[in-house]
């Protein structure tokens, strides 16, 4: 069996955390863990959410953008 290659973009070196990224995790735990009654779990769930699709805004965008422009080409 071959041994498995990792390739990342630290090159071999120790990829650390960035400060911005573990106080964003701090309040990202702040936030849950706080007790927030029956809408706790769903604030949790909804800046959850928020993250994820704010990350694939801008290509959401441009491929909506591209669609509108090739349907106003074929009306």
């Amino acid at each position: 069996m071959l041994p498995t290659q990792w390739s990342t973009s630290s090159f071999g070196g120790d990829a650390g955390l960035l400060k911005p990224d573990l106080q964003a995790l701090g309040a990202h735990f702040a936030c849950c863990a706080r007790p927030g009654g029956r809408w706790g779990a769903v604030q949790c769930g909804a800046q959850a959410l928020h993250g994820l699709v704010l990350g694939r805004l801008v290509t959401t965008v441009a491929v909506l953008a591209l669609l509108a422009s090739l349907g106003l080409l074929l009306v």
